[in-house]
């Protein structure tokens, strides 16, 4: 396997509107990952754990700007997790302000 940085995996497997699944693996397998199920794995429980810290900042009724859902989410990813850089940030953005409009905690 190729060194290859966790942040450019999950800016490939991190998208608005869901993630990008198939395109992560079929990334994975042309580039010997073998892992790769552990990996997405990975990705989906960050997904969940930031989606989590956002509705706990906005229990019972709050809606956030997308602006401030990035704030919070750079801020917990930063604190959070010590290899994550602004490229896996974005990723992660991408997914997490659908996940919250899809939710209702957009504000709009």
């Amino acid at each position: 396997m190729r060194n290859i940085d966790k942040n450019q995996l999950l800016d490939l497997f991190s998208s608005s509107m869901g993630n990008s699944e198939y395109k992560f693996i079929e990334f994975a397998q042309i580039n010997d990952i073998k892992n790769y199920s552990t990996i997405i794995e990975e990705f989906k429980t960050i997904q969940n754990q930031i989606y989590e810290y956002i509705y706990k900042i906005t229990e019972p009724n709050i809606q956030l700007s997308a602006t401030e859902i990035e704030e919070a989410s750079i801020q917990y990813c930063t604190k959070t997790y010590t290899w994550i850089n602004e490229t896996g940030i974005k990723a992660i953005n991408r997914w997490l302000i659908w996940m919250c409009w899809h939710e209702g905690i957009l504000k709009q």
